[in-house]
């Protein structure tokens, strides 16, 4: 906080230079060009913090309906005005007293050109998912989800229609985990910690250190992958275990696979991720070239510490890694112990801007305090002087 109120000192030195230019200036006179640069820096500030705490958490869920709206049109109120031009005389009286008319045109509003408007609606399809989240899909989507779902049926929609009546078709999950649609939207979040100085920063890796470890995907809604690297057999029932348990339990599960690696590639994946997102269970697994389990490693912001070694032990456990017969007992193991952290914890951390930064708000100050106090003194601003 103590940095940004030194940028104070710039403002206040070009008020001594104002004061001395100018031998006689007012508080009022003064009020602009200090308002502008403390705006200026509050505005800094704000922004600064928002972009440095912003991060995205990635949310789970399933589709439940999709629908196929059919093209529609509707009559409504004409929207394009018509205009007549009138001729219109004014009486005045000129600057020697004398009465004077003088005649001029004027646009008059003259009714709409139509009588209705007729308005075009194009087809639509929409997917539902269990957390009331829509969105666009394409007619070959829908198709797809009514043929693995199973079902369709017709909805009159009894819209208030002019000549082309648009209604709905519903496809419907049939509740089985096999056709089950994994789903992934993208949430944005404040974490300070990503951003802070304190004990729960983590370092930079180094370039070669980042080549080891997995950056977060850049999927969509349908393909964003819960196990890396992607294709990993058994990895589309963690994508539905996701899906299943990710809003009850408001959790995203990752594991990733790291072959023929040490144990210091997961310390090194948590560091690259900041700790995971704050809905985030990250499970790191080490196998040999014949999918043997060698070591695994947890880390997540939850304070349920007996979760992570539990999974962990479960896993080494394990001869061979395997995501099937996995999913269900981390599906059981999940919903009695996890309990996602509340990032409020964190409000109390200091962020602080980078020196590039602060740099570039001390010029920007400078040239508005200048600007500023220039303005005020090559137009005295000020009642007084206007009197003068």
């Amino acid at each position: 906080m103590i940095i940004w109120f030194a940028l104070i000192i710039p403002v206040l030195t070009v008020f001594a230079m104002a004061y001395m230019w100018r031998h006689k200036i007012t508080w009022a006179e003064m009020f602009l060009p200090i308002g502008v640069s403390i705006l200026l820096i509050g505005c800094s500030k704000f922004f600064s913090e928002m972009y440095q705490t912003r991060d995205i958490e990635y949310w789970n869920s399933y589709i439940v309906r999709a629908t196929y709206y059919e093209d529609w049109n509707e009559k409504v109120n004409c929207r394009h005005p018509k205009y007549r031009t009138e001729t219109r005389t004014q009486t005045y009286t000129d600057s020697s007293g004398r009465i004077r008319t003088r005649t001029y045109t004027e646009q008059v509003f003259d009714g709409y050109m139509h009588a209705y408007d007729v308005d075009y609606h194009p087809p639509r399809w929409i997917a539902y998912t269990n957390i009331d989240e829509e969105i666009s899909i394409s007619s070959q989507a829908w198709s797809k989800y009514a043929e693995i779902f199973g079902n369709q049926s017709f909805r009159e929609l009894n819209r208030n229609f002019f000549t082309k009546d648009g209604n709905a078709h519903d496809t419907f999950w049939d509740n089985k985990f096999e056709t089950l649609q994994h789903v992934v939207t993208k949430h944005s979040y404040e974490n300070r910690v990503q951003a802070s100085n304190s004990i729960f920063n983590y370092r930079d890796l180094t370039k070669e250190e980042k080549s080891l470890v997995y950056d977060y995907p850049r999927g969509g809604y349908f393909d964003t992958p819960s196990v890396l690297p992607v294709g990993w057999s058994g990895s589309n029932h963690i994508d539905k275990m996701n899906a299943l348990i990710g809003s009850d339990e408001e959790i995203r599960v990752w594991i990733l696979i790291f072959r023929d690696q040490n144990r210091e590639v997961a310390k090194l994946q948590e560091a690259h991720w900041k700790g995971g997102n704050k809905n985030e269970l990250v499970i790191c697994v080490g196998v040999t070239g014949q999918n043997d389990v060698q070591w695994a490693e947890v880390f997540s912001w939850t304070k349920k510490e007996d979760l992570k070694i539990s999974i962990r032990d479960y896993i080494q456990d394990q001869k061979q890694l395997n995501l099937i017969t996995l999913r269900p007992w981390l599906t059981s193991e999940i919903q009695s112990k996890w309990e996602r952290r509340d990032f409020q914890e964190f409000s109390y951390l200091e962020v602080s801007p980078p020196s590039w930064f602060i740099i570039l708000v001390y010029i920007l100050t400078l040239i508005a305090s200048i600007g500023s106090a220039v303005y005020v003194i090559k137009n005295e601003i000020n009642p007084q002087n206007d009197e003068e």
